[in-house]
């Protein structure tokens, strides 16, 4: 579903395929998909970086598509700026427009259901869902219509502790979160039912106070607690105390 999203909003569609392994039967899914969708499509062959993989590079052009890229290797670097003008020939440069909608960041850690919870504001499979923590590595925008009104929802990369950021990418999807942060105009602060409070919320909590941001605290996963009665009781206790530096939060 997300991959046809994709498709629809897309003016180039990149499909990228592995010169080391070969044509694979997924490939020819993916071919059919794009093949109905009458869009742009450049193959970009990546891995190409050996005699042996250089080799596999003719078998692609069985897919059928009009516009092949053939000597990437991403790792490597080589051939990006021949990719980049193939994307960008036949097209101007451009400005996007002004978003004037206001914009709410859905900030938290990793795996608390930031992006199960827009979902289910959107009521559709618009962003990646998956239950391995720091799935979404960057900044998504979608626009929710709610009595007649535009908001612009901006699902942020998990949040993790600076310790734990290992990868480059990593450190650009903290960045990125700061950036939504920084861009939106109430913070939608999620927490976790079944974990609890727990001292990088009130970090993350932080980042946002430090913005000047309205803030508005979710508890999700509410389904797995029991005694929900006495639990909410609890929760509003813990939220009191915990972030008592931003009682103002709804």
């Amino acid at each position: 579903i997300q991959a046809s999203i994709a498709i629809d909003e897309a003016d180039v569609v990149l499909f990228v395929v592995d010169g080391k392994e070969g044509l694979t039967s997924n490939d020819y899914v993916v071919r059919d998909m794009l093949k109905k969708s009458n869009k742009k499509v450049i193959v970009v062959i990546n891995k190409i970086d050996s005699k042996k993989s250089s080799s596999n590079m003719y078998d692609f052009y069985e897919l059928g598509f009009d516009n092949y890229i053939g000597v990437i290797s991403a790792e490597h670097g080589n051939g990006v700026n021949e990719l980049l003008k193939a994307v960008t020939d036949g097209y101007e440069a451009g400005y996007e427009e002004e978003d004037n909608n206001i914009k709410i960041s859905v900030i938290g850690r990793p795996n608390v259901g930031k992006s199960s919870l827009i979902n289910a504001l959107l009521n559709e499979d618009r962003v990646i869902v998956s239950d391995v923590a720091g799935t979404t590595r960057d900044a998504i925008d979608t626009v929710l219509k709610y009595n007649g009104e535009e908001y612009t929802l901006i699902d942020t990369a998990g949040l993790r502790k600076k310790g734990k950021i290992f990868e480059a990418v990593e450190k650009y999807s903290l960045l990125r979160s700061m950036k939504a942060i920084d861009r939106s105009d109430v913070c939608l602060l999620v927490l976790d039912a079944t974990t609890g409070i727990v001292e990088h919320d009130k970090h993350i909590a932080g980042y946002a106070l430090e913005a000047g941001k309205p803030v508005v605290i979710v508890v999700n996963k509410w389904d797995t607690i029991d005694e929900k009665d006495e639990s909410m009781k609890e929760w509003k206790k813990d939220i009191k105390y915990n972030f008592q530096f931003m009682d103002y939060a709804k």
